[in-house]
């Protein structure tokens, strides 16, 4: 399936270059188009086509608010899978929280993020108090 793709991305370059040279005003309409043809399509649900619709107000909002939208992408993909790995190893150890501080790499990655976490809160709060 890769080298189709990979095939027709080449082939169809030319092609790519000329559509972006469409005007806004004509291709963005197009692409919502096929973006609420795609998700009603999937499961001939209009129930679908609404999410698609809800979550294009809210990537509206999170731009208009200056949001960056790829932690919301990511958190969206990888959420699922996070969640079911994290059911699965607390299964494995009976509901053992400490299991994700004694392994060393794990200790290691649960503590540079918290890390992470905490400088980002430190940053927020020092944005604030220099705005005030």
């Amino acid at each position: 399936m890769q080298f189709v793709i990979l095939f027709l991305g080449i082939l169809g370059t030319q092609v790519w270059i000329r559509v972006l040279g469409i005007p806004r005003t004509i291709l963005m309409p197009a692409v919502m188009l096929f973006c609420f043809l795609g998700a009603f399509s999937l499961t001939n649900s209009t129930r679908d086509a609404f999410f698609a619709l809800a979550f294009g107000i809210l990537g509206y909002f999170m731009k208009k608010a200056k949001y960056p939208a790829a932690p919301m992408i990511l958190g969206l993909v990888l959420g699922s899978l996070a969640e079911q790995n994290m059911n699965r190893t607390l299964m494995i150890y009976k509901n053992d929280w400490t299991v994700l501080f004694k392994r060393p790499i794990s200790g290691v990655l649960m503590v540079v993020s918290i890390g992470i976490i905490l400088w980002s809160f430190r940053e927020v709060l020092k944005k604030k108090k220099g705005d005030a």
